[in-house]
């Protein structure tokens, strides 16, 4: 996935920006949505609103360039929704399925101690929405991350053998894929959780691995295929790499699309197929320690508290 640069101030964009022209139609595509934010949670009307307008205002997360991206059902593949908390979205889902768009979830839910995930509803209550947008959309459109494993004081394999199961038996039969990951040391993630003393540590590939392993039992016990995202080490026989932008799922959703899903991978290790994402970083509420897209949480804070749901982008 993209980290944001070390430091940069975001580009400006403005409520007032007129509608775009688009000359000729754009080939269609997969929109994600999005791995810079948490656009369910955070902006549910938002997006609507700019699914009503049929365009939304992006920007390169390097050279800060506005990208207009158009948003009609025609030239939509599907989206793909990334979120730890898909509750406030749910008022939406009729008005999307009334429009016609395709779309699964990439629901993340871990359930680490708040000192982590300060910002996140409790995970009971993240489980209910789960569930009920597993009972409306169908468990093929729940893709369950436990994303990241975090290994530190008090969180060592051992949790995470006790935590993990407990989450897949609550979702059994609302999602058949789980995918997980293991903390990836960008500098400001890892500055993070040094300064937070937790005794966060990067296991050995073979830890990793043997962990994997035990966590691909407990998934097939209950219904669910375990795959790795981004791995940078050697998968045990029983654990494959994941692709989050899914061509399997695509190609589900939308038989009636023909066009191949070329790979396009954001770091080592992804096999994610080509989309294009509307978020921003620092814009998620959340201020999850462990997140590689936001650097100033105060900042990201203040942002979704005072964004105009009728700008045409998360920025202000």
């Amino acid at each position: 996935m993209f980290a944001p640069p070390e430091s940069s101030d975001a580009p400006l964009g403005s409520p007032e920006s007129p509608p775009p022209v688009f000359p000729q139609p754009a080939p269609p595509q997969v929109i994600s949505v999005s791995r810079r934010t948490d656009i369910p949670a955070c902006y549910p009307d938002w997006f609507m609103a700019r699914l009503r307008a049929g365009w939304v205002r992006s920007y390169h997360p390097f050279t800060g360039a506005a990208q207009d991206t158009p948003l009609s059902r025609e030239q939509v593949v599907a989206f793909a929704f990334w979120t730890h908390d898909c509750g406030p979205f749910l008022k939406h889902l009729s008005a999307l399925d009334r429009l016609g768009y395709a779309y699964y979830f990439l629901h993340t839910l871990t359930a680490l101690p708040k000192t982590l995930e300060p910002r996140l509803p409790p995970p009971d209550l993240v489980l209910r929405s789960m569930r009920e947008l597993a009972s409306r959309v169908g468990p093929h459109r729940l893709h369950w991350r436990y994303d990241p494993i975090l290994i530190a004081e008090g969180l060592d394999e051992q949790y995470h053998l006790r935590t993990f199961p407990r989450l897949a038996r609550a979702l059994e039969g609302s999602t058949r894929r789980v995918i997980v990951s293991f903390v990836y040391p960008y500098a400001r993630v890892k500055r993070r959780l040094e300064n937070a003393r937790l005794g966060w540590q990067d296991p050995a590939p073979e830890r990793k691995a043997h962990l994997l392993e035990r966590l691909a039992e407990s998934a097939r016990e209950h219904g669910m295929t375990l795959v790795a995202c981004c791995p940078d080490y050697p998968l045990p026989p029983s654990v494959q790499r994941a692709h989050c932008i899914d061509p399997e799922t695509l190609s589900l959703l939308r038989p009636d699309v023909t066009q191949e899903y070329a790979l396009a991978p954001t770091r080592r290790g992804c096999g994610c197929a080509r989309s294009f994402d509307i978020g921003a970083y620092d814009t998620c509420a959340h201020g999850c320690l462990y997140c590689y897209a936001t650097s100033r949480p105060v900042l990201a804070q203040r942002r979704a508290a005072t964004h105009d749901p009728s700008s045409p982008s998360l920025l202000p």
